[in-house]
C-alpha cells in the first residue's frame, strides 16, 4: 500500500516480512526493501504498515507515525518510549528513530520533505521535537483525519495542492501540542547521518569503528560517543543487527549453507555469526531455518 512519487537517490534497507508487513504482504519468508528517497521533486511516502521493526535510522524528511491498533516500542535519539493505540510518533528531520514490535499492531506512516509543509518548513528544519511521542489525549482530531486523507489520496502531481493542504493542517495542529526545541549542532546530525549511510552501504564487508571514523574524518572516540547518544546502540551492536537482519532473509534459501550465509552477511567466522544471531533473534541460525521449513 506504499505510494512513492518523484525520482531521487534511494537508501535501501532490507526488512524481513515477519518484522514489517504492509497490507498486502502476508506470511513469513517474504520481505521487502524500504527506500528513503532524497532530493525528490515531490518526496512523499505514505504506507499502512503492520508489526513493524526497524533499526535506528535518520533522514532529512519528517516522519509521522499514527498507531491505529496495538502497541509498540520506539527509540528516538537514544531514548525509549512506548506507543499505544491512538498515540503518534513525530520524528522531525535528522532525529534518529527506530521501531520495535512484540505483538500485533498497525498504523499509518507518512514520510515527507518538510518543504511540502509550506510556512512550517522552518519549524521542521530549525527545531526538534521535545515530545516525540504524542499521547492520543493531546492529539487534535484533525491529525488522524489528515493522515487518513493523505493515505487515501493518489500521490501524483495534480493532487499536490491537496496534499500540501493536508500537511499544512497536520503540522500546524501537531506543533500546537508539542515542545519545539532549537536543534543542536548541525555537525553532529551530519556526522550521524553519514555514519549510518556508510554502515548501511558497507555492513557486508569487514567493518570497524576505526575504519568508519577514518572514512568520516573524526576520531573513533568522538564517533563512538555520538553513535551511542544519537542511535542508542553501540557501533558493533548496530552493525550486527543489520547483518543478522540480512541473514534471516538468506536463511530462507535451503541451498545456502549456514557458513556461506555468515560470510555473505559480513561475519568473519561461523562462531561470531552464531553468537550474534543468538543475541539478536534468541535462537541459532539452524533452528531459525527449521522454523521456516527451509
Amino acid at each position: 500500500m506504499a505510494k512513492n512519487c518523484g525520482l531521487g537517490k534511494p537508501v535501501y534497507v532490507w526488512v524481513p516480512a515477519y518484522r514489517l508487513h504492509d497490507g498486502r504482504t502476508k506470511g513469513k519468508g517474504r520481505g521487502k526493501i524500504i527506500a528513503f528517497y532524497e532530493q525528490n521533486q515531490m518526496p512523499l511516502r505514505v504506507s499502512l504498515v503492520r508489526n513493524m521493526n526497524f533499526n535506528a535510522h535518520l533522514h532529512r524528511q519528517a516522519e509521522f507515525f499514527l498507531l491505529l491498533e496495538g502497541e509498540m516500542g520506539v527509540t528516538v535519539n537514544g531514548e525509549a518510549y512506548m506507543v499505544r493505540e491512538g498515540d503518534m510518533l513525530a520524528a522531525f528531520p535528522n532525529m534518529v528513530h527506530g521501531y520495535q514490535s512484540e505483538g500485533e499492531n498497525s498504523g499509518i506512516m507518512i514520510i515527507f520533505n518538510p518543504e511540502l509543509a509550506g510556512e512550517w518548513n522552518y519549524k521542521l528544519t530549525h527545531f526538534t521535537n521535545g515530545q516525540p511521542v504524542v499521547p492520543r489525549e493531546q492529539i487534535h482530531k484533525d491529525i488522524p483525519y489528515c493522515m487518513e486523507s493523505i493515505l487515501n489520496t493518489q500521490i501524483q502531481q495534480e493532487n499536490l495542492p491537496l496534499l500540501k493542504g493536508y500537511l499544512l493542517v497536520l503540522v500546524s495542529r501537531l506543533c500546537a501540542c508539542i515542545d519545539l526545541v532549537p536543534v543542536g549542532r548541525k555537525e553532529d546530525f551530519d556526522l550521524v547521518h553519514r555514519a549510518l549511510l556508510y554502515v548501511t552501504e558497507n555492513f557486508r564487508e569487514p567493518l570497524t569503528l576505526e575504519q568508519v571514523a577514518r572514512e568520516l574524518g573524526v576520531s573513533r572516540y568522538y564517533l563512538s560517543r555520538m553513535f551511542s547518544q544519537k542511535v542508542g546502540s553501540g557501533f558493533n551492536s548496530y552493525v550486527n543487527s543489520l547483518r543478522v537482519g540480512l541473514a534471516q532473509h538468506l536463511l530462507e534459501n535451503p541451498a545456502l549453507p549456514v557458513a556461506q550465509v555468515a560470510l555473505e552477511c559480513g561475519f568473519e567466522s561461523l562462531r561470531t555469526f552464531n553468537r550474534a544471531f543468538q543475541e539478536q533473534v534468541g535462537t541459532t541460525p539452524r533452528e531459525f531455518r527449521k522454523q521456516f521449513g527451509a
